[in-house]
């Protein structure tokens, strides 16, 4: 749990620099703020269920626009490892996405069968 907590507070800090390097007119409300820090959170969290490269490979890929051969020389890996682990971080950024989806419907958006 400290080690949620930390790693909660550590996307916190790097979202709230981000914004300092924003410019005013261009800040999100606090209520879009709150929904961005729990979507990074959500991330960071899945993040930390993926095997180690898998994590990495998605970050350089993603984060810092690596090519996958960039990615694979930066791992010590090859190319096809590094797709391998992009498909494992994209099937879990699908499935965050799928579970999210779920927990905003609700039962009255259906119609009832009679």
């Amino acid at each position: 749990m400290c080690i949620n907590l930390w790693h909660r507070r550590e996307i916190e800090q790097a979202w709230l620099e981000t914004l300092t390097h924003q410019p005013a007119e261009f800040s999100p409300s606090a209520e879009h703020q709150a929904i961005i820090l729990e979507a990074l959170h959500e991330v960071g969290m899945m993040l930390l269920e993926l095997p180690t490269n898998a994590a990495k490979a998605f970050l350089l890929a993603e984060a810092c626009q690596m090519t996958q051969k960039e990615v694979a020389h930066e791992l010590g890996v090859s190319t096809r490892m590094v797709r391998k682990y992009l498909a494992q971080a994209m099937l879990q950024c699908m499935l965050l996405e799928a579970r999210h989806t779920a927990s905003h419907l609700s039962v009255s958006e259906f119609p009832h069968e009679s």
